[in-house]
């Protein structure tokens, strides 16, 4: 997500737009950081994903603390 981190076939087709449940997702909830991906209305490639110079726009945290990156942590581990 954002050409950073895990690569994207290795993430799930079904990842949560919802901020998580538990501590850290209320935390990011309560922040006000937990906004999902398509509401920054970037431009996207063929498969759907964010381009990297539309990322680029945005600050690491608005990315890290997405719901859809915390859906594929959790798919991952």
């Amino acid at each position: 997500m954002c050409g950073e981190g895990v690569p994207h076939f290795y993430t799930p087709k079904d990842v949560d737009t919802k901020c998580p449940f538990g501590i850290v997702g209320t935390f990011f909830r309560l922040a006000g950081r937990c906004v999902p991906l398509d509401s920054y209305n970037m431009e996207t490639d063929e498969e759907g994903l964010p381009l990297l110079t539309e990322c680029q726009k945005h600050s690491f945290e608005d990315m890290y603390t997405a719901p859809e990156v915390a859906s594929a942590f959790d798919a991952l581990y």
